[in-house]
């Protein structure tokens, strides 16, 4: 994680900002995205759509972040003094949106072990008509994930909670989940509905395959320009840019 890394962007007058994160894969460009939203989901595009100004590099979840949930970021010197005028520190927030579905889960997979495809696909499909069922409009696309062990044990899981809060995916909800639990066991396979965005995809090639290598496995394509390609399509131009990143890393190291 990059530690004490800030991010910031002025909007009539206010300097919004935000320091790096660990339930937000450790960015503080996440962290002051995601806080926008949650601040005030009515007017987070008109605020968000400023320039986005940071100090740290940075990783493809932020890249993602900003391609889908922002507009444009720019790296800038640390700032030398305190922000001028009015400035509001913005910190995320410690739960989701789907904290309300829980019950239903913990009841449904406690003890459980997952055995096949046909299994983990019914339920995921389960999830999203009890999200829709406790909370309608949670949802602006009906999409589910889950993350197992190689016993088939669930380790974290997460609903697509992005009417309002647009950061709030059911992956970035799972790794949100995982991380704030202390990232327990040992992840196999993450299984979701949908094709992962940029985002998406972008968060679960910083907030678990950098960890540990991964099955991932979705039904559901999504040709859309958010999703067509992504870091974790061989090939890519986002996957590129995180190997190379990943070699600079290496040798910044050895």
């Amino acid at each position: 994680m990059n530690e004490g890394h800030r991010a910031w962007l002025e909007s009539d007058g206010t300097t919004f900002w935000s320091r790096s994160s660990p339930s937000h894969v450790g960015s503080s460009v996440i962290a002051l995205i995601s806080s926008v939203y949650e601040r005030d989901p009515r007017w987070a595009r008109r605020i968000i759509r400023h320039r986005i100004h940071t100090t740290e590099p940075l990783g493809e979840a932020s890249w993602g972040s900003v391609k889908v949930a922002a507009r444009r970021v720019v790296f800038s010197c640390p700032p030398l003094k305190a922000f001028s005028g009015t400035s509001v520190e913005l910190i995320p927030a410690a739960s989701t949106a789907d904290e309300n579905l829980s019950e239903w889960v913990r009841t449904r997979v406690n003890g459980r072990r997952f055995s096949g495809a046909d299994e983990i696909w019914s339920f995921l499909d389960q999830l999203v008509r009890e999200a829709e069922r406790v909370k309608p409009r949670i949802m602006a696309l009906p999409v589910s994930a889950i993350l197992l062990d190689a016993e088939g044990a669930v380790l974290s899981w997460g609903v697509n909670s992005a009417w309002d809060y647009r950061t709030q995916h059911s992956e970035t909800n799972l790794i949100r989940r995982w991380h704030r639990q202390g990232s327990p066991g040992a992840p196999a396979a993450l299984w979701v509905t949908r094709k992962p965005c940029k985002m998406c995809s972008g968060w679960i090639w910083d907030g678990l395959l950098m960890q540990v290598p991964i099955g991932i496995r979705y039904r559901d394509p999504d040709d859309g320009p958010l999703a067509r390609t992504t870091v974790l399509d061989p090939g890519t131009f986002e996957r590129r840019r995180a190997d190379a990143a990943k070699m600079e890393a290496a040798d910044a190291s050895g």
